[in-house]
């Protein structure tokens, strides 16, 4: 059982007292009102309250009688006729003797099954002038009832809500007009939200680590942990030049795919940079995979499939390459963490406790490598003989050579050495901007401009 009196207390804000103007939206013109008292308050709350592991449950009444209560009202003359200024009717704060409100809420909330649970709420509120019950001083609802079906993960990092709130009639308490009528209809919402938890604040400047892992020497590092630092860097300088090139060739899909690829690159030896700089986080660690094991070279490689297939076959393929990029990207958020298995500025995906995870990224992969090193292979090999095109032989060569490197890297970090990949990805990344500077500048090798634009399209002609 729950009793509970309280006292409140509100004095008057300077727009209640020393306002003087027009009300744009309540279609009225407010006047000060500086001889305005303070609102004092008696609350009773009355209830009772029940719950288990499973299932809970309360319900309460209320009563908060306010005094001196703060409304609105019109201004009025001689005959009774309210007061015009600008063409508005003419209000003033006032205090009213008494406002009592009065009602009651009931609210359960029960758990299914494992991670599901379901709840539902009842409110009742009725507010009227104690001193004259005609006056419509109740700005709330009359009844509002809730229902909601709520899923949290077992590990906490995951959760979605489905939310539904019918509200009753509202009385209105506005200044001038309400285009409604006296009440405001009753209304039902609905809402879905979810979220994923990433980062966890507290004992430690940047989220959660290890305790075992908080006092690591930074002279545990070496130089080779802070490449993708400027790894880092190339990106955010490469991934630009591309996109502004695709505002330039709008539709041109390619280009698009190719700087978010080169900007997701970024992303991921950026989380490598934040380890070395700051220490090992958990949610650094699901952004590295992410955007790493699964997006390093998938939008690259996707940019080349628009150039190789048609248009709708690289629409189908984009639809697919999302879909299972995303179910492995919910694998990697949802999945615990083996602490024991953390390094303090290093990471490796066998930290994960869901093995089965990594299992996605062999064949997202795969993928890349078919299309971005094969096709860059495929178009050298095209381009070989032509001397007008010497510069796209050149620099679809620097691109697949480039795009193998990280993979090799990451070949290496399934077998604990996660150094190999931080070279690798800093001499592919530098690589594949040679090779599309090559490609988009045919200057470079000597060619000229339209020549080479000639050449190229007879060379496809003929593959």
């Amino acid at each position: 059982l729950v009793v509970s009196t309280g006292r409140g207390f509100r004095s008057p804000n300077l727009v209640e007292l020393f306002f003087d103007g027009a009300v744009a939206e309540a279609g009225a013109y407010q006047i000060p009102s500086e001889d305005l008292q303070a609102e004092t308050s008696f609350n009773v709350d009355l209830g009772a309250r029940f719950q288990n592991q499973r299932f809970f449950v309360e319900g309460f009444y209320f009563r908060n009688k306010i005094y001196d209560g703060i409304r609105a009202q019109p201004l009025t003359d001689a005959n009774g006729e309210i007061v015009q200024r600008d063409g508005l009717d003419v209000y003033q704060n006032v205090n009213l003797d008494e406002i009592l409100f009065t009602g009651f809420e009931l609210n359960a909330n029960v758990d299914v099954v494992r991670g599901f649970s379901v709840g539902a709420s009842f409110s009742r509120l009725d507010a009227e002038d104690a001193i004259d019950p005609e006056n419509p001083v109740g700005e709330s609802f009359s009844k509002k009832t809730t229902g909601r079906l709520r899923y949290m993960a077992p590990n906490g990092r995951f959760w979605a809500q489905w939310d539904i709130r019918r509200s009753g009639k509202q009385k209105s308490v506005e200044l001038g007009t309400n285009p409604l009528g006296a009440e405001i209809p009753s209304f039902r919402v609905q809402n879905l939200r979810g979220g994923v938890r990433l980062f966890e604040l507290g004992g430690g400047l940047l989220g959660r680590r290890p305790p075992s892992l908080s006092t690591e020497p930074a002279a545990m590092r070496s130089f080779v942990h802070f490449i993708p630092v400027l790894t880092t860097v190339v990106a955010l300088f490469f991934a630009p030049r591309v996109y502004r090139r695709w505002r330039e060739r709008r539709p041109a899909p390619h280009l698009m795919w190719w700087s978010a690829g080169i900007l997701l690159y970024g992303v991921g030896t950026f989380t490598e940079a934040f380890t070395t700089l700051f220490g090992w986080n958990a949610g650094v660690f699901r952004a590295w995979y992410i955007s790493g094991a699964l997006l390093g070279g998938a939008p690259l490689a996707q940019g080349t499939v628009y150039l190789l297939l048609s248009r709708k076959t690289a629409n189908r393929l984009s639809a697919a390459l999302v879909a299972f990029i995303v179910v492995a990207s919910v694998g990697v958020l949802m999945t615990p963490i083996d602490l024991s298995l953390v390094e303090p500025h290093r990471l490796t995906g066998s930290v994960m406790e869901w093995q089965r995870v990594r299992l996605f990224s062999p064949f997202i992969n795969t993928y890349a490598f078919i299309f971005l090193v094969g096709g860059a292979a495929l178009s050298a090999w095209r381009f070989r003989k032509h001397a007008a095109l010497k510069h796209r032989f050149i620099g679809n060569v620097f691109i697949a050579v480039g795009a193998l490197l990280p993979g090799i890297g990451g070949m290496a970090t399934r077998m604990g050495h996660t150094e190999v990949l931080y070279v690798m990805e800093l001499i592919g990344l530098l690589m594949i901007w040679v090779g599309y500077r090559y490609n988009i500048s045919p200057q470079l090798s000597g060619v000229d401009a339209r020549r080479a634009e000639a050449a190229r399209k007879e060379a496809l002609a003929t593959s």
